[in-house]
């Protein structure tokens, strides 16, 4: 397996348990309420620590933000190729219950080694803000953000299509809802500039 097949393992591994981690507290999302949760813990995270909880790449599409691993992660039982590897397959399979577009945890005793301290207060700070949002509600949040609203026209022709969305792009702010000012997300812009 090369690096970057291993790195995308490990971020699928961490999508995974960030997704059982959301399930903690609310014991059935919907698809479009764990990628938007996943992708706004993401860029709280980012903002006060450097990096994302997942490690996962971001693109614009019709629905809004979504990490790729976590789109991989959540489309395991439909009749498509999966990007997976087959013991995170079999991983993501034993511990997500998917039924009609919603996800539950099969084993409430899972573990989270992959996920820091830092990641698990940020997944629980966007559950607390965002967690009783519905699917559509979330969706049109996310909406607001730059990254997503600078691609709106280009999905109107192309609702298909996708664009990648470059992780220096994931510290805008549009509210204070992330618990993150202007300047909080131009600082860590800025750091993360030179880098």
């Amino acid at each position: 397996m090369s690096y970057r097949d291993q790195s995308m393992q490990k971020t699928a591994l961490t999508v995974i348990q960030a997704i059982l981690y959301l399930l903690k507290s609310h014991p059935v999302l919907n698809k479009i309420q764990i990628i938007k949760l996943l992708y706004l813990a993401d860029k709280q995270h980012l903002v006060h620590y450097g990096r994302t909880v997942t490690g996962d790449e971001y693109w614009a599409m019709r629905m809004g933000p979504v990490g790729s691993a976590a789109k991989d992660v959540l489309s395991i039982d439909e009749n498509r190729p999966n990007k997976l590897s087959g013991d995170i397959l079999v991983y993501a399979k034993n511990h997500l219950d998917e039924f009609e577009n919603s996800y539950r945890s099969k084993n409430r005793k899972c573990e989270f080694e992959m996920l820091s301290d830092s990641d698990k207060q940020a997944l629980d700070f966007v559950v607390s803000r965002f967690g009783s949002m519905g699917p559509f509600e979330l969706r049109d949040y996310t909406h607001k953000y730059p990254e997503w609203k600078k691609h709106e026209s280009f999905f109107k022709d192309n609702p298909g299509q996708r664009k990648r969305i470059p992780q220096q792009e994931l510290f805008s702010v549009i509210d204070v809802q992330l618990g993150i000012t202007k300047e909080d997300a131009s600082k860590a812009r800025e750091l993360f500039a030179d880098c």
